[in-house]
């Protein structure tokens, strides 16, 4: 198997174990660190096979991590944090919006910032 396969394999596990139990992402930036510098650790006392488990975990911390910063990223005004968190839902006939989200959504599409 390829390497990159590997990685990718790797980083995509990362990603379902934070899905699965997610954490703080200072967790995931330190066992991102202490798993580089095993690795770097592995290499120098020429272990190499240590080191490529090493890399992996890296990877899948990394993985981990990059979700965690994306999901942190997504704005509060977001369409898919509204449906979340059921501030957006449908009501009467007017269509599948609700009147504050209608109002939130005119506010932005006129260059304002709503309230």
């Amino acid at each position: 198997m390829k390497p990159a396969m590997w990685i990718a394999a790797a980083f995509a596990t990362g990603i379902a174990l934070m899905m699965r139990s997610p954490h703080h992402p200072l967790l995931y930036a330190a066992l991102t660190a202490r798993a580089i510098l095993a690795g770097g650790i592995f290499i120098w006392r020429r272990l190499l096979f240590a080191a490529a488990i090493c890399a992996l975990a890296a990877w899948t911390a990394l993985g981990g991590l990059a979700l965690t910063i994306e999901q942190a990223a997504v704005p509060a005004n977001h369409v898919t944090r509204l449906i979340a968190s059921k501030r957006l839902f449908a009501r009467g006939r007017r269509g599948i919006f609700s009147i504050r989200a209608r109002l939130t959504f005119t506010a932005i599409s006129r260059g304002r910032k709503s309230t």
